[in-house]
C-alpha cells in the first residue's frame, strides 16, 4: 500500500475518524472493487466512525462495542470482516498502532436457516397475479433463480444477449459475477416458456437490453427485487426471500447428484470449500441416496449377476 493517509486526502483532516474513512473509501475505490462491496464498506463504517470520535485513540474499545451491538450473528460477522480490512489499512498508513482486532475471529453462521420447501415455492408462484407486469416478471425471475442458482444481482443485470432460449442456457458475465469469473448454466424448458411469455408482454417501444427491466423499462435494482419479494411474502403468508431460492436450487441439485464440484460450478463459487461450508446441512440419508444413484457396484456387477449365499461348510472348502 503506497502513500500515507495524509497524502491521499490532505483536505479531510485525515487524523479524524471521518477523514480516515474517506481515505479508506478512496483507496478501496481505486482498487476497482465492485459497487456492492464499496456500498457495504460505507454502510458498516459510516455509523461506526460517526459514533466513535475517539476511534483513532481507542480503536479496540470502539470495535468491541460496535460488534457487541450487532442484532444478529450475520451482522456481527459482516462488521468484523469490514473492520479488519479498515484497521489493517489504518495500520499500514501509520495512523494507528498495534492490532485492534487481535483475537477476534470470525466464523460462518449457518446459511441455510429458514430454507423454504419446494411446496412453499410452488404455493408462492401460484399466488402471483401474472396479469400484472411486475408479478409476471417476478415469476420468471424466481423460476430462473431456482432452476439455475442465480444471485439477485445476476438476475437483475441479465441481458438479452446473455440468454439462449434455444440451447436453454444463460451466461453470467465476469463483470457482474461476484468472483469476477463468468460461467454458463442451464435451465429447464418450463423456465424457458415462462421467460418467453414474459418477454412477449414487454412494450415494443422499449429498447432496453435487460431481460427483466422495471415497469418503466429501466434496469431493475437488486434491492427493488428483494423488496417486492418481502412484500408479497408477507401478503401471501409464505416466508421467502430472494437468496433462499439460490440455496434451495443448490441443495436440491447437490442432493440429487451428490456432486460437490458441479454444484460449485453451477453457483459460481470460486472455491469448492465455500460450497462445502454452505451445504453441510445435508444428511446421511442424502448421502445414501446419492450413493445409490451413482451405483458404482451396480455398473461393475450387472443386475443379472447374483451373489451366491455361502452355506455352512463353504468357508472350509
Amino acid at each position: 500500500m503506497s502513500g500515507k493517509l495524509a497524502r491521499i486526502h490532505a483536505d479531510l483532516k485525515p487524523f479524524s475518524p471521518q477523514g480516515a474513512l474517506e481515505s479508506f473509501l478512496s483507496f478501496r475505490q481505486a482498487q476497482g472493487l465492485r459497487k456492492a462491496t464499496l456500498a457495504l464498506d460505507e454502510a458498516i463504517l459510516r455509523p461506526f466512525t460517526r459514533d466513535n470520535p475517539d476511534l483513532l485513540s481507542q480503536p479496540r474499545q470502539a470495535a468491541l462495542e460496535y460488534l457487541a451491538s450487532s442484532n444478529t450473528e450475520w451482522t456481527r460477522q459482516t462488521r468484523l470482516k469490514v473492520l479488519k480490512v479498515f484497521f489493517r489499512f489504518l495500520q499500514e498508513e501509520g495512523v494507528i498502532e498495534g492490532e485492534p482486532m487481535r483475537g477476534l475471529k470470525g466464523s460462518t453462521p449457518p446459511k441455510i436457516a429458514g430454507l423454504p420447501s419446494l411446496d412453499d415455492v410452488k404455493a408462492f408462484l401460484e399466488k402471483l397475479d401474472t396479469r400484472r407486469f411486475a408479478q409476471k416478471r417476478l415469476k420468471a425471475m424466481l423460476m430462473l433463480s431456482l432452476d439455475s442458482g442465480l444471485r439477485r444481482g445476476e438476475l437483475c443485470t441479465l441481458r438479452l444477449q446473455d440468454l439462449d432460449l434455444i440451447r436453454l442456457s444463460v451466461t453470467i458475465r465476469a463483470a457482474v459475477s461476484k468472483n469476477k469469473k463468468g460461467r454458463e448454466v442451464p435451465f429447464s424448458p418450463a423456465t424457458a416458456r415462462e421467460i418467453r411469455s414474459f418477454l412477449a408482454c414487454r412494450p415494443s417501444e422499449w429498447r432496453t437490453e435487460a431481460v427483466f427491466p422495471s415497469e418503466s423499462g429501466e434496469p431493475l435494482k437488486p434491492g427493488e427485487l428483494g423488496l417486492q419479494i418481502r412484500r408479497l411474502s408477507k401478503s401471501f403468508g409464505i416466508p421467502l426471500h430472494a437468496h433462499a431460492l439460490r440455496h434451495l436450487c443448490a441443495t436440491e441439485f447437490l442432493r440429487s447428484t451428490g456432486n460437490l464440484a458441479l454444484t460449485a460450478r453451477l453457483l459460481g463459487h470460486s472455491n469448492i470449500r465455500v460450497t462445502s461450508d454452505f451445504y453441510e446441512h445435508l444428511t446421511t440419508e442424502d448421502l445414501k441416496a446419492a450413493h445409490a444413484q451413482v451405483g458404482v457396484m451396480d455398473a461393475l456387477m450387472p443386475s443379472g449377476t447374483r451373489t451366491r449365499t455361502l452355506k455352512r461348510g463353504d468357508a472350509r472348502r
